[in-house]
C-alpha cells in the first residue's frame, strides 16, 4: 500500500477511527506483504539459476552477459525488498492504532496515542515526491511514539512488537547469494539485509568499547572486502546455522577461495572456536599459526 494512502486515511483523531477499518487495512497489507515476499524469492531463484548455468559456459562473452542479468536482479530485488520493510513497518504501525484503538478508553488517552499528536511531518509525508527512505523515518517515529504510550500503561495487554525484520529468506539447498556490503573482517550482508558471520573468525572491531577502532580493523575489512565486494559467494553451514540476533554463521567461498581460511592466513584476522562449529576448525587453526610463523599482518610485531 502507498504510504501516502495509508496516511492519509489515518489523519482523522484515533477516536473517530473504526476498527473494522484499521483491521481491514492491516489484512490488506499482509496480503500484499505475502504478495513482495514471494516476488523476492523469485527473483533470487532466477538469479541462482542464472549463476549456475554461467558457471558452466566456458565462454567469457556468455558469462559478462548472464552477470550482467544477475546485476539488473539485484537491483530488483533491493527495490522489492525496500518496499517489503516498508509494508512491514505500515503493518506494525497498523497494529499498535488497533492496540491503542481498542485499550485506550478515555478520549485523553487516546489523544495522547493520535498521529496528530505525534511530532511528525505530516504534510512532507504526504508530499507525492516523498522517497522510502523518508517514509521510513517517519514510520519509525510513529511507532516509536506508540510504543513509548504502550510501555507507559503496565495495565493493558502488551502492545504489539514490530513486525519480523525483512531478509532474503533461505531456500531449502540455497548455497549462492549476492554480497552487497562488507561490514568488517569476518561479517557480511547479503541482497535483501541478511547479514552473515564467518565461522572460526574474531576480526580486530572497527568500534570497541570505548568507540575506537582497534589496529589493525579496517585492514581487516579492506581484506575481506578485496575478497567478496560485489561478489557472489556460496556459502557452507554447519551445525549451528544461526546467531542469537538472526545473523547466519557460514563457511564463505568465492570460487575455489575459502575466504575464511585466506584471511586467517593473512594474518588480518584471529581465529576463534565456536563449538559446535568445529568442522573446520583444524585447518583454520593451522592458517593462523602459519601467519604468526610468517609474522603477517595482526602478528608482524609479535615478540618470538
Amino acid at each position: 500500500m502507498d504510504t501516502r494512502e495509508l496516511m492519509r486515511r489515518l489523519l482523522r483523531p484515533l477516536d473517530v477511527l473504526d476498527l473494522t477499518d484499521l483491521r481491514a487495512l492491516r489484512l490488506r497489507l499482509e496480503n500484499q506483504s505475502a504478495e513482495q515476499e514471494a516476488r523476492l524469492r523469485g527473483v533470487e531463484q532466477r538469479k541462482d539459476i542464472l549463476f549456475a548455468d554461467g558457471m558452466q559456459h566456458a565462454g567469457s562473452l556468455s558469462q559478462h552477459a548472464q552477470a550482467r542479468q544477475i546485476q539488473v536482479l539485484d537491483a530488483e530485488a533491493d527495490q522489492i525488498a525496500a518496499l517489503l520493510r516498508l509494508t512491514r513497518k505500515q503493518h506494525t504501525l497498523l497494529s499498535r492504532l488497533i492496540w491503542a484503538r481498542e485499550n485506550l478508553t478515555t478520549l485523553q488517552h487516546l489523544a495522547a496515542a493520535t498521529p496528530m499528536a505525534v511530532p511528525v511531518d505530516w504534510p512532507a509525508l504526504v508530499d507525492a515526491t516523498a522517497t522510502i527512505s523518508d517514509e521510513e523515518a517517519r514510520l519509525d517515529e510513529l511507532n516509536q511514539a506508540l510504543a513509548e504510550t504502550g510501555a507507559n500503561r503496565p495495565d493493558l495487554p502488551a502492545i504489539p512488537p514490530e513486525s519480523v525484520a525483512v531478509t532474503t529468506a533461505k531456500p531449502p539447498g540455497r548455497t549462492i547469494f549476492q554480497v552487497t556490503r562488507v561490514l568488517d573482517g569476518a561479517t557480511i550482508q547479503l541482497a535483501g539485509g541478511q547479514t552473515v558471520r564467518y565461522i572460526g573468525l574474531q576480526a580486530p572491531p572497527l568500534r570497541n568499547l570505548v568507540g575506537e577502532a582497534d589496529p589493525g580493523s579496517w585492514e581487516a575489512r579492506e581484506a575481506n572486502r578485496q575478497l567478496v565486494a560485489n561478489r557472489r559467494v556460496r556459502l557452507e553451514a554447519d551445525d549451528l546455522e544461526d546467531d542469537t540476533d538472526g545473523a547466519w554463521w557460514r563457511y564463505v567461498y568465492v570460487e575455489n577461495t575459502f575466504v575464511n581460511l585466506d584471511l586467517l592466513r593473512q594474518g588480518v584476522v584471529y581465529f576463534q572456536n565456536r563449538y559446535p562449529n568445529i568442522r573446520h576448525s583444524e585447518a583454520l587453526l593451522q592458517a593462523e599459526q602459519e601467519a604468526r610463523q610468517r609474522r603477517r599482518g595482526l602478528w608482524k610485531n609479535e615478540s618470538r
